[in-house]
């Protein structure tokens, strides 16, 4: 839930699965209750600094089977900001504050993806009644040639309720290495997939519907 302060409000759940649930459940292995609670706390911050993270719950963490899974409740102050009589925010909460996943200009070596890799992201905002989205601009799908691909998706609900999904997928099977000579051009792909996953949402007052009197 957005509110007209511009704070964020509601429950979070994280699920990994093949190679990354493998790894996530080899480091649970050795952190008490307190530690894991603490390390999802700092990895909800990494998306939203003023985040406050409350009613952690780690399931299947030891269950060789079952994908690992967190919950937990978060509320963030000022998560979207005002300007004079609009608000804007971010639908991409779990990506828009990480930045470009290559930010150096050059690079000296190969780029390699030792796996392939889907993150499936959905996020359900609810809006203040009294505001309304202002002309929403989708980002466009990204192609990322024959190793992947990136897309998102966006419905209004009710005028009130914002349901936005982002995919991102490297299919390359058994690793993937991209010579140094491509790195100008993948640096320029997922710069690309950076700034759709910090797009604004504008809101702004909704129009009052006209009633006629007896």
């Amino acid at each position: 839930h957005l509110a007209d302060d511009g704070t964020l409000e509601g429950n979070v759940e994280l699920q990994f699965t093949g190679h990354l649930g493998a790894v996530r459940k080899q480091n649970l292995l050795h952190e008490s209750d307190a530690l894991r609670e603490e390390a999802l706390k700092n990895e909800i911050k990494r998306m939203a600094s003023t985040a406050e993270v409350t009613d952690v719950k780690i399931e299947n963490a030891t269950d060789p089977e079952k994908p690992v899974t967190y919950h937990c409740h978060v509320r963030v102050p000022e998560y979207a900001q005002h300007t004079g009589k609009r608000l804007f925010f971010a639908p991409e909460f779990f990506r828009s504050a990480q930045g470009p996943v290559f930010p150096e200009k050059d690079r000296r070596y190969p780029v390699y993806f030792p796996n392939a890799v889907t993150e499936e992201d959905q996020v359900t905002i609810e809006i203040p009644a009294d505001l309304a989205f202002d002309a929403p601009q989708v980002p466009a799908a990204i192609s990322l040639g024959d190793i992947g691909k990136y897309e998102v998706r966006a419905r209004i609900q009710n005028s009130t309720r914002l349901v936005y999904t982002r995919q991102y997928t490297i299919s390359k099977p058994g690793g993937l290495l991209v010579p140094v000579s491509s790195y100008p051009a993948l640096k320029s792909l997922f710069d690309q997939i950076a700034y759709s996953d910090q797009q604004t949402f504008t809101l702004k007052q909704a129009s009052a519907t006209p009633h006629s009197g007896n």
